[in-house]
């Protein structure tokens, strides 16, 4: 009788031991590298469905700069960034834990995974829908933007198509079939919100034009936020301005009008961060808008001209409009 690798005396035979870390391991060595990557505040749980999640990496109730992407199934792996300090890395525990399992317990975790993206794909469904209710009844309820609204006059730039509710300037987020999927408010003191639970990407604001127009139009210009839509709206009368709101959201935007309306000639009117640039960090509005450019055809970049004499902290073109305005003698 053997009592060896081969147990002829029918003792059980040894398990194979599998070391590899498990999910709750690889999220906190996810969240370290997070710290060490300059984020102070990652989030204070990692969500494990392989779907985009948003956080504060300042700590602060509004921040959202952050996001983060974590995938559990087979390798565990994903990414996260900060787009205000131009943080963006990659993360993987490596092709060694893929060999630590048993086939049976990677089925059993591809499984578990699927199932969770399901559930999370139809509660974020169920979420956009709810918001998109909610939005066209904001939207309904308010009233047309008055032109003394204090965001406008310190902007320097019309209403257009914004409205106002209890204080707050609507802006609304329509695709490219024309459904209302969500609003953003501004509030008196530039103070800006999405509206909670609202689907933004590849949602936008359209000035100078109608939906329709476009499909007739020879060129549409882009840009980030409603100030400096309005104001390159009111210097290129009749050229369509899409708002994509922030920087995150621009090729989204570019990318769902270019399918739609493929003959388009596009033309990004970029955020220049100059500061940030000047302390050694990225300058997200001008590399988020020549990313763009590269991945998508019959797209061009446009980055506001500044003076070396401009203050720092003026970044896109309806700075720019206002401030020589102001150098000219005019009313800023």
């Amino acid at each position: 009788m053997r009592n060896e690798k081969g147990h002829q005396d029918g003792s059980p035979k040894n398990t194979k031991q599998y070391d590899s870390p498990s999910i709750i391991e690889c999220t906190g060595r996810f969240l370290q590298a997070m710290r060490s990557a300059g984020i102070e505040f990652p989030p204070a749980e990692i969500i494990a469905d392989g779907q985009r999640h948003i956080f504060s990496p300042s700590g602060k109730k509004g921040d959202v700069a952050g996001r983060y992407i974590f995938h559990s199934d087979g390798i565990p792996s994903g990414y996260f960034e900060d787009f205000r300090q131009g943080i963006k890395q990659n993360w993987s525990a490596g092709k060694s834990n893929q060999q630590a399992m048993s086939p049976a317990e990677r089925q059993e975790l591809r499984l578990r995974v699927s199932k969770q993206k399901r559930e999370t794909q139809q509660a974020l469904e169920k979420q956009w829908s709810d918001a998109a209710i909610e939005a066209l009844r904001l939207w309904k309820a308010a009233k047309p933007a008055s032109t003394s609204h204090p965001y406008l006059v310190k902007k320097q730039i019309g209403a257009h198509l914004a409205r106002e509710s209890d204080s707050e300037l609507i802006i609304p987020l329509y695709d490219t079939g024309g459904a209302l999927h969500s609003v953003q408010k501004i509030g008196p003191n530039g103070f800006k919100m999405m509206l909670k639970g609202g689907r933004k990407k590849g949602h936008f604001c359209l000035l100078n034009a109608k939906l329709a127009a476009l499909d007739s139009a020879k060129e549409l210009y882009v840009c980030e936020g409603f100030a400096t839509g309005a104001s390159i709206a009111e210097l290129y009368i009749g050229v369509p301005v899409v708002v994509a709101i922030d920087s995150g959201n621009l090729y989204p935007v570019t990318a769902a009008i270019r399918k739609r309306w493929p003959y388009l000639c596009i033309t990004i009117f970029s955020d220049d961060d100059r500061k940030a640039e000047s302390e050694g960090k990225k300058n997200v509005g001008v590399e988020s808008a020549k990313a763009v450019a590269n991945q998508l055809v019959n797209v061009f970049v446009e980055v506001p001209n500044f003076p070396e004499s401009a203050p720092l902290e003026l970044s896109d073109f309806n700075d720019l409009i206002n401030w020589r305005a102001i150098q000219s003698g005019g009313e800023a």
